[in-house]
């Protein structure tokens, strides 16, 4: 691990504080309440966080909840298994996981990931410039590709569909042309193009700024790397 990695893990949090808030499982709510989740042992107990997940994709976009909320790099957050939830100014979003001053990885249990590739990121449309919404949506579907090595990895499809009308609109009334920025929200831009795993080639990635999708051809699916459980497993040495 780099020094500027061990250098940001002990500026964020101390180790005793850190392993607390993850280890220790939440009170046990009883049966009925749909905020605890027993296969973790942690409740969404904050309204805005629990607001949020069902209307991001629960489970399938987030994974379980594997912290409490509490502070992290200035702000209040939550950790699941694929995401980082944070509040920010009032504000509910994620923090970009895979920033290069975060989360740099390319290799986790034995999987080998693409690196951030800053000359791609350099390509895609600037915030704030003209027209920004469309042009970010349509470099995204020029770099997530629904092929790669004559396989259906479906990366475009993947992101195009991680928000769900009725999810994000639970009453049935809401505007359409808000799910593209939600899906950009939920897994921000790639930074990388896909690559095979060098020692399975039936794995393939393509990493973005919040996420890995993982496409495996043994099963047909492409879907997100529990990447969130794995920091947490760096920043508690567990």
């Amino acid at each position: 691990m780099s020094s500027r990695i061990l250098t940001f893990i002990r500026a964020v949090a101390l180790v005793t504080m850190v392993a607390a808030t993850f280890a220790l499982p939440a009170v046990p709510a009883q049966a009925a309440d749909p905020r605890y989740f027993p296969e973790t042992g942690f409740r969404i107990a904050d309204d805005q966080i629990w607001d949020y997940f069902q209307k991001r994709g629960g489970i399938n976009q987030f994974g379980y909840p594997v912290s409490r909320k509490f502070q992290f790099m200035g702000s209040d957050v939550q950790f699941f298994q694929r995401r980082i939830v944070q509040i920010q100014g009032g504000n509910v979003g994620q923090i970009n996981l895979l920033d290069p001053g975060i989360m740099p990885y390319t290799s986790i249990n034995g999987a080998t990931f693409p690196a951030n590739n800053e000359a791609l990121v350099k390509t895609a449309p600037a915030v704030g410039s003209a027209n920004y919404a469309q042009a970010i949506q349509d470099w995204i579907k020029a770099n997530a590709p629904e092929t790669f090595n004559g396989k259906p990895v479906k990366y475009y499809t993947t992101f195009a569909n991680a928000v769900a009308f009725r999810t994000a609109f639970p009453d049935g009334r809401g505007e359409p042309a808000l799910l593209p920025g939600m899906n950009l929200e939920m897994w921000g831009a790639p930074t990388s193009a896909p690559a095979a795993d060098p020692k399975n080639d039936n794995f393939i990635y393509l990493r973005f700024q919040r996420g890995i999708m993982h496409y495996d051809a043994a099963t047909g699916t492409t879907q997100g790397l529990l990447l969130a459980d794995y920091f947490k497993s760096i920043l508690t040495g567990q």
